[in-house]
């Protein structure tokens, strides 16, 4: 797959963990996989390295999910990243633009496949 650097932004580090394996699962090899403990951290990470994907929680502290998908699509440069938001709360949670298509809703607990699944949809 085409990712060179991967920004995974939860306040879990089991959960960040449980992320990586499932993306070397998933056959991405040779990225720059960088950790950001919630919506603030990963704001100042896109900053100063930018990202071919996004994979963040919606409920964190400081700044969650929703918000970093709000300030991030505010951005010319940031309007295309992929992002994938992952809820256990249902989509209802998720606050995204419908017209967004660069960014998708996994439901948690997720599983090796389905990750798999949504990468492959921005690989297309």
């Amino acid at each position: 797959m085409k990712f060179k650097r991967i920004i995974i932004v939860d306040d879990s580090v089991t959960a960040r963990m449980l992320i990586k394996n499932y993306l070397q699962i998933a056959g991405i090899e040779d990225t720059d996989i960088i950790e950001a403990n919630d919506g603030s951290e990963a704001l100042s990470l896109i900053d100063s390295a930018a990202a071919d994907l996004i994979i963040t929680d919606v409920i964190m502290p400081k700044i969650d999910g929703n918000v970093l998908i709000k300030k991030i699509r505010l951005r010319p440069e940031f309007k295309t990243i992929p992002i994938i938001v992952l809820t256990s709360m249902g989509e209802d949670a998720v606050q995204i633009d419908p017209a967004d298509i660069y960014t998708k809703i996994v439901q948690k607990p997720i599983s090796p496949e389905n990750l798999i699944s949504v990468l492959e949809e921005f690989d297309e």
